[in-house]
């Protein structure tokens, strides 16, 4: 059996009387605008801001991040002290055996 190819055009498509699926008229509950329209959100179980968002910005006004600055300030200044006590004489070596 041959398939019959029918020419459409793509700027206008299809010649068609209605859309296949109008659901802005309001006749299907949950979908579009109007009294039973969309459902909304409720206000608690809408998600609570984190110390971290989502656009991956910190909010610094909170308390949290403020005791989360002052555990990263404290360990900054513990790893600055570790590396001026252990750090490598390698350079200052050379420089006595250049003088």
């Amino acid at each position: 059996m041959k398939m019959k190819w029918k020419t459409v055009s793509p700027h206008t498509g299809l010649e068609e009387d209605a859309p296949t699926n109008s659901a802005g008229s309001g006749s299907v509950h949950g979908i579009g605008v109007g009294p039973h329209g969309e459902p909304g959100v409720d206000p608690k179980k809408k998600k609570k801001p984190t110390l971290m968002s989502r656009e991956g910005k910190l909010d610094g006004r909170s308390k949290a991040y403020k005791t989360h600055r002052a555990k990263l300030e404290t360990a900054r200044q513990k790893r600055v002290e570790r590396k001026k006590a252990s750090g490598s004489k390698f350079i200052e070596n050379i420089k006595k055996k250049m003088t």
